[in-house]
């Protein structure tokens, strides 16, 4: 598939914001990699791709710019495009192309917007060396993982509670594009989680609770002591509690996948990639927000149903989800297939 960017609605030095497709096509020597390669010219392209986020466009109000170019288009041109960060901003109704995403709430929004994975490097290579590494001994009990930030309710609730209904107010006021969020303290709900976990003796506990994000570190981060705990708490785990973190969606659900182990998802109307062709609920523990007390039981059960065969099979089979469909190239090629 050939794509075609508007090189002048493209600015390399606001990486963070570059359509994450064609940031990984740009590292790659002359612009191509299998099945994809860029075009200098639009009339040699399968596809368009507005190259920077809405987020990035608003910021240098340029909406009506964008809008006009994908008007001039021809209507049979497929149009990609993206939001970033943790809380998404609106996209204009006149946009009719497709809408990427991590964050969002899957029943508010629009046909036109697609769940995108978070992309990370491989953090078998990285941190485990060896995917035998991944193996696990069945024994009477899971044992859940987490390892990250949590607190009981109090002033960081409130103030994070806060926080969001100031935004909603701003936006309800026509004074900011964000998306609507719900009222909820993320790093409160993780705690409930963990909670219910900690008390069940259903399951073994195998929990690191901070109380800052990544215990305050900034610098150095990829291989800083609490990355590796990190990663640790995950290999020595069957599973591990993902739930939203400040925007509607987890990253640590994927590191989960590319580890092998077994998320268990807490479903707060996430918006997850490729919904049509994943059957999601035979890679992970699948429990809505409102079932939360039952975390506990539906792990057991899960387990319960594998032996040390099952269970290394399922390691391998969620691993190979995040190779062969959840990384930049795996997951583009497998949407555009199906789509």
């Amino acid at each position: 598939m050939t794509f075609y960017y508007p090189d002048n609605f493209f600015e390399s030095k606001a990486r963070w914001h570059i359509f994450p497709l064609l940031k990984a096509l740009l590292k790659e020597e002359g612009h191509q990699y299998e099945d994809f390669q860029i075009s200098d010219t639009f009339n040699h392209a399968d596809c368009v791709i507005l190259p920077m986020s809405w987020n990035y466009y608003y910021r240098i109000d340029c909406i009506d710019q964008i809008l006009n170019y994908c008007s001039n288009l021809p209507r049979d041109v497929l149009v990609i495009s993206f939001v970033f960060g943790d809380f998404g901003v609106k996209v204009p109704n006149a946009y009719k192309g497709l809408v990427f995403r991590t964050s969002g709430y899957r029943s508010k929004l629009p046909e036109n917007h697609i769940g995108m994975p978070v992309f990370i490097d491989d953090p078998v290579a990285k941190y485990v060396t060896k995917e035998v590494d991944l193996i696990r001994s069945k024994n009477e009990l899971a044992t859940v993982g987490f390892c990250g930030q949590a607190r009981s309710f109090g002033w960081s609730s409130f103030f994070d509670m806060s926080k969001i209904v100031y935004r909603n107010l701003k936006r309800l006021l026509g004074l900011s594009v964000l998306d609507k969020q719900q009222l909820v303290s993320a790093t409160y709900l993780r705690w409930q989680l963990l909670d219910v976990v900690k008390k069940s003796n259903k399951v073994i506990s195998n929990l690191i609770i901070r109380n800052t994000y990544r215990a305050g570190v900034h610098t150095n981060k990829a291989y800083h002591n609490t990355t590796l705990a990190f990663y640790d708490n995950l290999r020595t785990s069957d599973f591990v509690l993902c739930v939203r973190g400040a925007g509607n969606f987890s990253t640590r659900f994927y590191e989960t996948l590319a580890m092998g182990r077994i998320p268990i998802f807490v479903n707060t109307d996430c918006l997850l990639p490729l919904h049509d062709t994943i059957d999601w609920k035979q890679h992970v523990v699948w429990i809505e927000v409102s079932d939360k007390k039952q975390i506990p039981q539906a792990v057991k059960a899960f387990y319960d149903d594998l032996d040390e065969t099952s269970l290394n099979q399922q390691i391998l089979k969620n691993r190979n989800l995040w190779i062969e469909h959840l990384q930049v190239f795996s997951f583009f090629k497998t949407f555009f297939n199906a789509y």
